[in-house]
């Protein structure tokens, strides 16, 4: 009697599911993923600037906004920025969330959280 070796049509069956998920759950996370990394980039690339030192909060603003439409950022808003003022320097924060749908009634929820200080002498 000679036995089989190696994987099966159910095995096989099962690698197709497990591959076919991860991948289509790789394709959906990937450009909130390239968005985030563009936002960080963004508020991060504050802190090189000398002239934001003394912008105003409002100013602070402009610029990023205008920065994140330059990079075409899709998932963050104005209302997603908080900007202040703390003793010499400026703050900005974004936090976020991404919500997409991922299989039937399941819905993938993603949060990002950066922070940037500018200024201070």
């Amino acid at each position: 009697m000679i036995r089989q070796k190696g994987i099966g049509i159910p095995g096989i069956m099962a690698l197709i599911v497990v591959v076919t998920f991860s991948g289509y759950t790789a394709f959906l996370l990937l450009p909130i993923y390239l968005d985030y990394l563009k936002v960080s980039s963004s508020i991060q690339s504050l802190t090189e600037l000398p002239e934001t030192e003394d912008l105003s909060p409002r100013n602070v603003r402009d610029l990023i906004l205008r920065r994140f439409q330059i990079n075409q950022v899709s998932h963050v808003g104005n209302s997603d920025l908080v900007i202040f003022r703390e003793n010499d320097s400026t703050v900005v924060q974004a936090d976020y969330e991404v919500r997409t749908p991922w299989f039937w009634n399941i819905d993938l929820v993603l949060k990002f959280s950066e922070e940037v200080e500018v200024g201070g002498r």
